[in-house]
Order: structure tokens, then C-alpha cells, then sequence
């Protein structure tokens, strides 16, 4: 009757031992995945874009500072930066002089 005591003790032991061990990994694979997911939301948000703005007729054109590539134009400076922010979601969008680009 002791051996069977015996027995049952340590197939409980090993069983909430492995259970436990289980859960753990568990737990750490979940939290791996957040951090995962809050790095790259931290990358996203990094995201910066320098912009110069030139007067061209009537009109106000921004380009990148960095690649001198189009991004918008508009005829005042508020619908300029919204239609910049509309072709650029992901990005913040700083005004810059062009020679401070360089």
C-alpha cells in the first residue's frame, strides 16, 4: 500500500512540476510576442520625414529634404500639410530649410 502512496505522490509531483513548466514557457512566449509588438510599433512611430516647402506661382510645394522628391502641393499651408500627412500616414513630418537638410 505504500509503494501505490508512493507511486500516486510522485506521478502528482511530476505532473504539477511538467504543468508548471508548461504554463511558464507559456507565459514567456506571450510576453516575447508583446515586446515584439511594442518594438515595432516603436519603429513605426520613429519614422521621420524632413520637408522643405518652395512658393512656386501661387501655390506652395513640399518636397523631401532628404531625396528632393515630391510630396504635395496645395495653395495654403494648411491643406499642404494635410495632404502631405494623407500621402505619409506612418511618418511625422518636421519643416526644414533646405540648406539645413544638406
Amino acid at each position: 500500500m505504500q509503494i501505490l502512496q508512493f507511486l500516486w505522490n510522485s506521478y502528482v509531483f511530476f505532473s504539477v512540476m511538467f504543468t508548471t513548466l508548461i504554463l511558464i514557457n507559456a507565459v514567456k512566449g506571450v510576453r516575447n510576442g508583446m515586446k515584439k509588438i511594442k518594438e515595432e510599433k516603436a519603429i513605426d512611430t520613429a519614422l521621420v520625414k524632413l520637408v522643405y516647402i518652395e512658393h512656386v506661382g501661387d501655390r506652395l510645394m513640399a518636397f523631401d529634404a532628404v531625396t528632393k522628391s515630391f510630396i504635395a502641393q496645395a495653395l495654403d499651408n494648411d491643406a499642404l500639410w494635410a495632404e502631405a500627412q494623407a500621402r505619409f500616414p506612418n511618418y511625422k513630418l518636421i519643416q526644414t530649410e533646405l540648406d539645413k537638410a544638406q
